[in-house]
């Protein structure tokens, strides 16, 4: 009595094969208010360049793998339905990468996986879960990544990185009104494009539209930045910044022009309701050399209000 239905699409030397069964289809069709469905869809896929089944140039994938699918129950809040699957040996704008995993399960309304990548752009693993999705969800996961590459990963070519970093988060919520979620995020002898990151501590929650940032602390080659406060989209907010540095070298790539030469400390509060902020800047500069300029200190204070119609600024040097 099992159904079954089988798709194969084949175009030069690439393959896609998908087998879909049921073993209980017609009791389902015929006795549809006491037989719960049960199915399986099994599929694996060579050489699958997105953008010509597509017709995406932003999709540059070339995919190979396969994966499975099997369930019991159409409605979401009751089904069960486990989702495993595997790529293998992808290209990426010609880049070919290794493995991928993911392994996702949904019971009852609740959502629990993992996906895992190894290969030429480095590791990572994502385990969340999610109870109650469809009433009152509440959610974690973890996410850990060693030598991250997120241009070999994304094809994206200004995403170049090398990343080691743990991070988790939890919350409940989903709707912006209603949402309540505070993470985390520790990385040690990272790069991001230009800059080297020698750390990053992050510590924040997001409740009752306020977003609180308990710590935040980044340590470059030659800058110290560090941040603590709350921003807050309908009550009073006062965020504070403080960036120190040696030198603005490894910042050139992202200046207008790279004869900048300098160092000191930006201090930096933005306070006030959402719709009157200020903003108070206090820099000072040493040894500071730009073209044919030199100057041994410069003491910059800067100060602001920012409304939904107007920006006003005032500075002193």
């Amino acid at each position: 009595n099992t159904a079954r239905a089988t798709i194969q699409l084949e175009d030069q030397n690439q393959q896609i094969f998908l087998q879909v069964s049921s073993a209980n289809l017609t009791d389902f069709l015929f006795n549809s208010g006491e037989t719960i469905l049960n199915y399986s869809l099994d599929g694996n896929f060579s050489n699958v360049d997105l953008i010509h089944w597509l017709g995406m140039d932003d999709l540059p994938y070339t995919l190979n793998g396969n994966l499975s699918v099997t369930g019991n129950g159409m409605y979401p809040k009751t089904a069960e339905i486990a989702l495993k699957g595997e790529l293998n040996n992808w290209v990426i704008q010609d880049k070919q990468l290794d493995k991928i995993t993911f392994d996702v399960s949904l019971n009852n309304g609740n959502l629990a996986g993992l996906v895992q990548g190894n290969g030429q752009f480095g590791s990572f693993s994502l385990n969340p879960s999610v109870q109650n999705l469809f009433d009152m969800p509440v959610y974690k996961a973890n996410f850990t990544a060693r030598n991250l590459d997120l241009e070999r990963l994304t094809g994206i070519s200004d995403l170049s990185s090398d990343i080691n970093l743990t991070a988790s988060f939890n919350g409940k919520e989903f709707d912006p009104e209603k949402i309540s979620v505070a993470g985390q995020i520790n990385m040690l002898n990272s790069r991001f494009q230009h800059i080297q990151i020698d750390t990053l501590l992050a510590k924040a929650a997001y409740r009752n539209q306020n977003l609180k940032l308990d710590n935040l602390r980044t340590k470059t080659r030659l800058a110290l930045l560090t941040a603590s406060g709350n921003y807050s989209f309908n009550a009073p907010s006062d965020f504070k910044l403080e960036a120190v540095f040696s030198g603005v070298d490894e910042f050139y790539a992202y200046l207008p022009d790279s004869s900048l030469q300098t160092s000191g400390t930006i201090q930096a509060r933005l306070w006030g309701m959402p719709d009157a902020l200020w903003l108070e800047t206090t820099s000072e500069l040493d040894s500071t050399r730009y073209g044919d300029i030199s100057l041994a200190k410069l003491s910059l204070i800067a100060n602001g209000q920012l409304t939904p119609t107007d920006t006003l600024f005032d500075a002193r040097l």
